[in-house]
């Protein structure tokens, strides 16, 4: 998708005055502009990136500037109702810190932090200090893995410790399953369905960079004191 429609899109969620966006959302960003073609699906994944969780998608037809509106015409507008579900992401994570008084800190990027290379870079570190927390599905329950950026996980592993075959959460899911986007989920701050496993690796390393609620914000925590407090399972899943 083209840069300026991603922004466009952002600014629309970021000023929506409600939890939940109405019909009037991108009604003024048609399908094609200056002949760049903008797809459907594209526009809903910028959406679930955002921690939009997509209620209705599709096309809106206006007829103002003409009585016949063709297809792709500046009178076709893409037409959205959901749920925002990452709006408050970052904050929530900040007041769980505080309320188990950690001295952990959310780090506010100009530019985003969606994948470990996009953080690293960011931050002018290297990938090993980036963590990833990934969702899984178990035998229909979740599971929040954390390990480090530059390793991959292991589901042969996984599946020896959750009882069951996981496969990786789709974005929906994970933004459903978390009230976070994929890129943004932290390691703490979940809802109580959500199991947490910390590979145990982690606990050789005194800070890192996870997941901060959103994209573009990242946490700096303590894996040690992240696994003193929460108590989630630990053990080796990366390969």
């Amino acid at each position: 998708m083209h840069g300026w429609a991603r922004t466009y899109i952002a600014k629309e969620v970021r000023n929506s005055r409600s939890k939940y966006l109405g019909t009037h959302l991108l009604r003024v960003l048609p399908r094609g502009v200056a002949g760049a073609s903008i797809g459907g699906k594209a526009v809903e994944m910028v959406l679930i990136s955002l921690g939009v969780a997509v209620i209705t998608f599709g096309i809106g037809r206006s007829c103002i500037s003409s009585p016949r509106c063709g297809a792709g015409a500046a009178g076709s507008y893409y037409v959205v109702r959901g749920l925002v579900l990452g709006s408050m992401s970052a904050q929530s994570v900040m007041r769980w810190v505080r309320e188990h008084g950690l001295k952990w800190r959310l780090v506010r990027l100009p530019t985003t932090t969606a994948t470990v290379r996009d953080a690293a870079r960011a931050l002018g570190v290297p990938p090993s200090n980036i963590v990833k927390t990934i969702v899984v599905v178990a035998g229909g329950k979740f599971y929040a893995v954390v390990l480090p950026g530059d390793r991959k996980l292991d589901l042969k592993k996984l599946e020896k410790i959750v009882g069951s075959k996981p496969r990786l959460a789709n974005p929906r899911e994970v933004l459903e399953a978390t009230g976070y986007p994929v890129g943004g989920v932290p390691p703490v701050a979940l809802p109580p369905h959500v199991t947490l496993i910390v590979d145990e690796e982690l606990l050789k390393r005194d800070r890192v960079y996870g997941g901060g609620g959103e994209d573009g914000v990242l946490l700096e925590f303590s894996p040690r004191e992240l696994v003193e407090v929460v108590k989630p399972v630990v053990a080796k899943v990366f390969r």
